[in-house]
Parts: C-alpha cells; sequence; structure tokens
C-alpha cells in the first residue's frame, strides 16, 4: 500500500508537506520513499517495482517515475506548469 502522509497543518518535520511512505503488509513494516516536496496521486507500475506519482519540489507539480529498490534515481517523465518533459 502506498499513500501521501501529512501533518494536520500541511507541514510534516523537516519541512516537507507530504511525503509517500509505502507499507509492506508481509512484514507489517512502513518505509518512507519521498523526502522533499508535496507528493501525491500515486500509481503502482505493472510489475510493482516502481511508483509513478505527482511532486512539487519547490516550482510546479511535475511526474516521476520512482524505483522503489533505490536502485536508480527517480525519473521526471512529465513538466507541470513550464511546458518541459
Amino acid at each position: 500500500m502506498a499513500v501521501t502522509v501529512r501533518a494536520g497543518n500541511g507541514n510534516l518535520p523537516g519541512g516537507s508537506p507530504g511525503d509517500v511512505w509505502i507499507y509492506d503488509v508481509t512484514r507489517e513494516t512502513w518505509s518512507r520513499v519521498t523526502f522533499d516536496g508535496l507528493n501525491q496521486f500515486l500509481v503502482w507500475t505493472p510489475g510493482g517495482r516502481e511508483i509513478t506519482l505527482s511532486s512539487a519540489k519547490g516550482g510546479p507539480f511535475d511526474i516521476y517515475v520512482k524505483p522503489l529498490d533505490s536502485s536508480t534515481t527517480e525519473e521526471r517523465i512529465f513538466g507541470g506548469g513550464d511546458g518541459t518533459n
């Protein structure tokens, strides 16, 4: 299960307004996936090894694919408000 966690006022400790956390139902453990920006609208990739998300990291929302095993860095696949991709 993947969720965006926000504090009641929209700000989590460390200044991040919303981070993605993954819950492993087999191990019954939580893992934090993102550490900056407002992250939301989570979609699992077909293989379940990556998650696609919308993230505002100090600017307009962009779409990223983030590997869950930290083998590579996230990849920006679409630019939001600036018309780039």
